[in-house]
């Protein structure tokens, strides 16, 4: 690979290879699915079949973030304008309360 296009081919696919570690380490993805790395290499040769053209393309395909859930309290004000906080207590019948910010 080292090669292809004065090391081209392999610096794209070490920068994916780097990306999966990445992905592998991260505390949001579950660490046992698989990630994958591609290769596509299209050779077209001329009439004479004296050469060729080599494109490539490396891709990595990753492991989804988890998705995150927050419980939020909505409500109006005294105005009537919406709004809206999150609970961060966690349990209902609890909260942390949070001074009011004068307009």
């Amino acid at each position: 690979m080292s090669g292809i296009s004065d090391g081209g081919l392999q610096e794209r696919f070490d920068f994916e290879l780097a990306q999966v570690i990445n992905n592998i380490h991260d505390p949001n993805t579950d660490p046992t699915k698989k990630r994958k790395i591609t290769i596509d290499l299209t050779i077209t040769p001329d009439e004479y079949r004296e050469d060729i053209l080599i494109d490539y393309q490396v891709k990595s395909k990753l492991v989804a973030r988890d998705s995150l859930t927050s419980k939020v309290i909505i409500g109006q004000d005294e105005r009537g304008k919406p709004q809206a906080n999150e609970l961060k207590s966690g349990q209902k019948g609890k909260c942390i309360l949070i001074p009011k910010i004068p307009n």
